[in-house]
């Protein structure tokens, strides 16, 4: 992800992967590549040019929270020298829960020239977060697990333990501030979630829907509370769990909807209840 001033150049091919913040930050110019699959976008502030990385670039973002998905940090080096001055600058962003991704936004900022910017977009964001949470988790807190990937089994860790409390949930299977941990299904027997939200990394929505075959494979699946009950909800985890930017606020108020809607009523953005619930 790149960054620079109004008359800043067009970057390289190397697929930076973390587009959101900028998108948001990006008002007055401050932003003028961003390249990425599926980059995210909220009215104009997000401004896509491919082409010649060789004019000016002012800063690259990039992010190292997991080792699959991250541009090494030497093939970052390696093209920032390729193809931009020297007086390039990189940040590398490592967010293990909602503080640090808003930390992250602020540092972004400043390095943009306008920390202002930076402290208003975050301040919104935690006014949508603490909405969130005044408005659920009044009653009954339902043990929910949030999977992050199927085979293997692994919940999903990070800020997503926050974004449950958040909701109104007892997150289990994983721990808030810490890197997603692998699970056994005995894990999943114990911890016996009343909402289990399925939001595999990389996966649209349609693609996570077809891990259920290998959820309904899983030992014990049929006899968790979740599954009784059809509280299981899938999600486009690529969009929403896995990526840490201005959509977490998104994903907080859909949690809340799965954590306290009715199995089969409803659905939205992004996400829908096991099939043939309801």
């Amino acid at each position: 992800m790149l960054g620079g001033g109004q008359d800043r150049g067009r970057f390289s091919e190397v697929r930076f992967q973390r587009c959101d913040d900028l998108a948001q930050l990006a008002a007055g110019g401050l932003c003028v590549g961003l390249r990425e699959d599926r980059a995210y976008e909220r009215g104009d502030h997000l401004h896509l040019h491919l082409g010649d990385a060789r004019e000016q670039v002012a800063l690259v973002v990039r992010r190292d929270l997991c080792r699959v998905c991250a541009v090494a940090e030497s093939e970052v080096e390696d093209a920032v020298g390729t193809y931009m001055d020297d007086d390039v600058e990189i940040i590398t962003t490592s967010p293990l829960t909602i503080a640090d991704v808003l930390g992250d936004m602020r540092r972004i900022a400043r390095a943009l020239d306008d920390e202002t910017a930076g402290m208003r977009l975050t301040r919104e964001l935690r006014g949508g977060f603490d909405a969130v949470a005044a408005s659920s988790g009044l009653g009954h807190r339902p043990r929910t697990a949030v999977i992050e990937w199927v085979d293997p089994l692994m919940g999903c860790g990070n800020w997503a333990p926050e974004l449950v409390e958040m909701a109104g949930g007892e997150p289990v299977l994983a721990n808030a501030g810490a890197h997603t941990p692998f699970a056994e299904p005995d894990d999943l027997a114990a911890a016996d979630p009343e909402v289990i939200v399925v939001g595999p990394c990389g996966y649209d929505l349609d693609r996570a829907l077809k891990e259920l075959p290998l959820l309904e494979g899983l030992p014990g699946w049929a006899k968790l509370a979740a599954v009784q009950t059809g509280r299981v909800a899938f999600l486009d985890g690529s969009a929403y769990l896995n990526r840490p930017g201005p959509r977490l606020v998104d994903t907080a108020e859909t949690l809340a909807a799965i954590v306290g809607g009715t199995p089969g009523v409803g659905g939205g953005t992004g996400w829908c209840w096991l099939p043939g619930v309801g």
